[in-house]
C-alpha cells in the first residue's frame, strides 16, 4: 500500500464507531507476536491534561538519553502525529513510508482473521508494533477514553498516571464522578505505582482500587506539590515544583496556569521512573520541561493579531481557560472567541461558562461529521446573540480579525486543528471531514 491507500483503509474504519473492550487489540497483537511486550511502558489516563503529561514525560526521558515512543490522540493536522519518537529533546512523527508499511502489516493480519477492529484499535496496535520495530527503550501511551476497556490497557506498565477525573464522555463512562473514576481506574495494575491529581470522591475511588491492587499511590497536593506559578516571559511560565525526591524551578512554553499541575505530575512520574532508568536526573527534568512542545494547547500561532489556540472541550478545561481569560481582561484586553464544539460534548454548559467572559463570539463548525451543527449551536447561545456572528466555514471566521483583540480559538481540538492548518498553510491527510 502507498500512503494514500493506507489512509483510505484506515479512515474507512471510522464508521465502526467506538467499541470499548480489549479483545480485538489483544488478539491482533498476539497474531503479530506481542510486540508490546518487548519494551516497558507508561500509561497516562485522566479527563484533562493526559496528552500534555505524556508529552512532558517523553521529553524528560529523552533528555536522559532514552529513545521514547509516544502515542497520543487526537491529532491536529495528520494522523501520523499520533505515533512519534522523542530522542534528545526532539519529537519526530512517523514518516509516510513507515506509516504505510506499518498499516500494511496490520491490515494483512486483520484481513486474515474474523476481527473487525475500530479506527482507534488499529492505531493503538500500529503504535505498539512501530515502537517494537524502532526498538524504543520505553513507550508512553495516552489512554484514549476511560481506561478499563480502552485498547491501550493491554499493557502492564511500569507506572500508571491518572491526571484528574471530571465529566466527559458520560455516554460511555457513566453519569457520576465515581462511575467515571472506576473506568479510569481500570489502568491501575497490581503492584504498579499510581500517580494522580484526582480529588474528592474520584480520588476515594482510585485509592480504593489502588489499595485492592497493592499499588502505591502518590497524590498531587499530598505527596508532591505545585509551588509558585508566574509568567517568565510573554511566551513562558515559571513553575516551582516540590517533587517526591527534590525541588525544581522550571520553565515551560506550554502557557497557562493549568499546565503547572501537568508539569508536577510529569516530574513525579520521572522521579518514580528513575529507579528503572538511573540516567533520569534533575537536569533532564529541567531541560525536558523546557523543551516540550505540544501544539494546540494555549499555543500562540500569531502575534499580530495575537491568536491563541486551545483544545479545551469540557467543563473542567473551560473553567481553567476562563481563569486565563480573566487575567487577560484584567490587563485591559478584549477577547474575540472563535468557537465550535462536537456533538458529544455538553455544549450548553460550556457556552454558559465561557461566553459571558468574552467580547465577541464567532460561532463556526469544524469540518467533521461529529461537529455540533451551527444552527443548533446558535439556538443554545441565544441569550448571547448581541455579540455573536455565525460562520459556516472555519476559514471565514478568520477573516477581518480585530488586531487589538486577543483571538481565542477553542471548544474542540478538531476546530483547533483546522484553524492551525489554515493559518500555517499545512496540508492535512484529506480525510478530515469523515
Amino acid at each position: 500500500m502507498d500512503y494514500s491507500q493506507s489512509l483510505s483503509w484506515l479512515y474507512h474504519t471510522i464508521g465502526k464507531g467506538i467499541k470499548l473492550g480489549l479483545n480485538n487489540t489483544t488478539r491482533i497483537l498476539d497474531m503479530l507476536g506481542n510486540p508490546h511486550q518487548t519494551y516497558p511502558t507508561v500509561l497516562v489516563g485522566g479527563t484533562n491534561g493526559k496528552g500534555s503529561v505524556s508529552c512532558f514525560l517523553a521529553y524528560i526521558l529523552s533528555q536522559a538519553g532514552l529513545k521514547v515512543g509516544l502515542y497520543t490522540s487526537p491529532h491536529l493536522v495528520t494522523v501520523r502525529e499520533r505515533i512519534s519518537l522523542v530522542e534528545k529533546g526532539i519529537r519526530r512523527i512517523i514518516s509516510p513510508p513507515s506509516f504505510s508499511r506499518l498499516l500494511e502489516k496490520v491490515r494483512e493480519v486483520v484481513e486474515n482473521s474474523s476481527l473487525n477492529p475500530t479506527y482507534f484499535e488499529i492505531l493503538t496496535v500500529s503504535s505498539l508494533l512501530y515502537f517494537s520495530w524502532r526498538k524504543v527503550e520505553v513507550g508512553i501511551l495516552e489512554v484514549g477514553m476511560g481506561g478499563r476497556l480502552d485498547s491501550t490497557n493491554v499493557v502492564t506498565p511500569l507506572l500508571s498516571i491518572i491526571t484528574n477525573v471530571s465529566f466527559d464522555h458520560m455516554r460511555y463512562l457513566g453519569n457520576t464522578l465515581r462511575d467515571i473514576a472506576r473506568e479510569k481506574g481500570g489502568i491501575i495494575k497490581e503492584n504498579v505505582p499510581l500517580i494522580t491529581g484526582a480529588e474528592g470522591e474520584a480520588l476515594e475511588v482510585l485509592e480504593d482500587i489502588a489499595s485492592r491492587c497493592g499499588s502505591p499511590i502518590f497524590i498531587l497536593g499530598r505527596d508532591f506539590r505545585v509551588g509558585k506559578v508566574a509568567s517568565y516571559s510573554k511566551d513562558e511560565i515559571r513553575v516551582d515544583v516540590e517533587g517526591l525526591k527534590g525541588r525544581y524551578s522550571l520553565r515551560s512554553s506550554l502557557y497557562g496556569e493549568f499546565q503547572a499541575k501537568n508539569i508536577a505530575l510529569a516530574v513525579a512520574g520521572a522521579e518514580i521512573l528513575s529507579s528503572t532508568f538511573p540516567k533520569i536526573s534533575k537536569r533532564s527534568i529541567i531541560e525536558g520541561i523546557r523543551k516540550t512542545r505540544w501544539p494546540g494547547r494555549m499555543e500562540i500561532v500569531r502575534k499580530k493579531p495575537l491568536i491563541i489556540l486551545d483544545g479545551a472541550h469540557n467543563e473542567e478545561s473551560i473553567r481553567w481557560l476562563v481563569r486565563e481569560i480573566e487575567k487577560w481582561k484584567g490587563k485591559g484586553r478584549k477577547i474575540t472567541l472563535i468557537f465550535g464544539v462536537l456533538k458529544d460534548k455538553e455544549a450548553e454548559r460550556i457556552i454558559n461558562l465561557l461566553f459571558p467572559h468574552v467580547d465577541e463570539i464567532r460561532l463556526t463548525q469544524p469540518a467533521t461529521s461529529r461537529a455540533f451543527p451551527l444552527s443548533k449551536l446558535l439556538e443554545k447561545s441565544e441569550k448571547f446573540s448581541e455579540k455573536i456572528r455565525c460562520y459556516p466555514r472555519v476559514k471565514d471566521a478568520l477573516l477581518k480579525l480585530p488586531f487589538q483583540n486577543i483571538i481565542l480559538v477553542t471548544g474542540s481540538l478538531y476546530l483547533v486543528g483546522e484553524v492551525r492548518r489554515e493559518l500555517r498553510k499545512l496540508k492535512g491527510d484529506g480525510y478530515e471531514g469523515i
